[in-house]
């Protein structure tokens, strides 16, 4: 029961850093255009570029690796998960 702790404790860690980027597990981390970051695009040109110049000065893109790192660190441990809730059920 300490090792599912741990890896209960780890996967809140890891979850907590996709809540702080605002994304989840299948959102996506690039914008229409391929770029990094959360940038809403409308059809305004000129409004889409005071909304992107507004999230680029206030600091609001996707950190793409650490998501990325996040999301497959809370994979494998939802199977490290699944494996020994497995074992404790065989062993009981």
């Amino acid at each position: 029961m300490d090792k599912r702790k741990a890896l209960e404790g780890e996967l809140v860690g890891w979850l907590s850093v996709l809540e702080s980027q605002q994304v989840g597990m299948e959102d996506a981390l690039v914008d229409e255009d391929n770029f990094p970051s959360k940038k809403p695009f409308f059809k305004d040109y000129e409004l889409t570029l005071f909304i992107i110049c507004f999230y680029f000065v206030s600091g609001n893109d996707i950190d793409v690796y650490k998501v990325r790192e996040a999301r497959h660190k809370i994979i494998v441990l939802r199977n490290d998960l699944k494996e020994l809730t497995k074992e404790v059920r065989i062993f009981y």
